[in-house]
């Protein structure tokens, strides 16, 4: 007789962040830390022998970026979107949800809130700042042209 048991659980993994070699240029996020990545498993006992079967990558954050309330909105996004695309329970999708929140926790209303209200701020100053860039140039431009036509 063939018993067979399925539970899916989530595993974590760590990347080590290559380090920069001797004589070369150092890499952009050197000092980011390593990469933690989770992914979903089926952990299969058939006869009593264990057996792991990968569902589903689920997505990746450097460690040192786990602080960052904008890293961590992108990040659970992607999750929410491969969880979306598999059909799990209600009760294995919470504790999938749960798994990872122990590790990444999600970001509360307070911090989507402010994020989003320092980045129209970005936003705007930046475009204030083309305005005047392109002011700057169409005014320039001219006056090079009339200075160019009058020799």
């Amino acid at each position: 007789m063939c018993l067979t048991y399925l539970q899916m659980f989530v595993r974590w993994k760590r990347r080590k962040t290559p380090r920069t070699k001797l004589g070369r240029a150092p890499r952009r996020h050197d000092d980011a830390g390593d990469s933690l990545y989770c992914v979903l498993v089926e952990s299969q006992r058939i006869n009593g022998s264990p057996r792991q079967k990968l569902i589903c990558y689920l997505g990746s954050i450097k460690e040192s970026y786990i602080e960052r309330p904008w890293v961590r909105l992108v990040f659970w996004e992607k999750v929410r979107v491969k969880l979306d695309k598999i059909a799990l329970a209600r009760t294995d999708r919470i504790k999938v949800e749960e798994s990872i929140g122990r590790v990444i926790p999600k970001v509360s209303e307070e911090e989507v809130a402010a994020f989003k209200k320092a980045r129209a701020e970005y936003y705007a100053d930046q475009a204030a700042r083309q305005r005047k860039v392109e002011v700057m140039r169409y005014f320039g431009f001219e006056l090079v042209a009339v200075k160019t036509e009058e020799n």
